[in-house]
This record gives C-alpha cells, sequence and structure tokens, in this order.
C-alpha cells in the first residue's frame, strides 16, 4: 500500500499530554515540526503492520504505546 500519495489530506486527533509532550521532545530533538514526526510515524506504520480482519496485528487497542 502506498501512502504517500500527492494530495495529503488533514485530519485532527486528540492524545493524551503525555503523548504529546514524547511527540514535542521527539520533534526537537529530530529537528521537525510535531506534525511532521506525526505523519511519519502513521505513514511507517501503515506501511509495515499489516491488517488482520479489519485490526492491526501487532498490538491490541487498549495495549499501552511501546517508546522506545
Amino acid at each position: 500500500m502506498d501512502v504517500r500519495t500527492p494530495h495529503p489530506v488533514r485530519i485532527t486527533i486528540t492524545v493524551s499530554q503525555s503523548v504529546y509532550d514524547y511527540l514535542g521532545q521527539r520533534s526537537h530533538q529530530e529537528g521537525r515540526s510535531m506534525s511532521n514526526l506525526v505523519a511519519f510515524l502513521l505513514e511507517n506504520t501503515v506501511e509495515e503492520v499489516p491488517l488482520t480482519r479489519g485490526q492491526v496485528a501487532s498490538r491490541q487497542r487498549d495495549t499501552p504505546l511501546q517508546r522506545p
């Protein structure tokens, strides 16, 4: 699945304060905007994690996000 299309679209999400803080720190360390970092992370996840019966195969919905 090629998720990098020439016509990107916008979405709005709500995240916890801890996720927001993590994204802010990581984007600052990588020298990119938070929006660019989140788009990068989502695109890579979509490309790397196959769908199984409509759900992401690698983790359940209520499983906490593992951070490096």
